[in-house]
């Protein structure tokens, strides 16, 4: 069997790009389900005025192993 490391191509989008969000550093996020979006989304738009609504994304499995 081959030990070389295994590249896989994974889909994503980008759902929000803030300049000035509540976020204190840049990042890179993969949710895995709602609830961690939904708690997301309060600290990425902490800056905005009124509170956007969270958007509602179909979170679902991204074929990531699990942790």
């Amino acid at each position: 069997m081959d030990d070389a490391l295994q590249v896989h191509e994974v889909p994503f989008e980008t759902l929000v790009q803030e300049t000035s969000s509540g976020l204190e550093e840049p990042c890179h996020l993969v949710i895995r389900d709602q609830k961690t979006w939904d708690e997301l989304w309060p600290r990425v738009t902490t800056r905005r005025m009124p509170d956007p609504a969270v958007p509602r994304e179909e979170i679902g499995d991204c074929g990531l192993p699990d942790d």
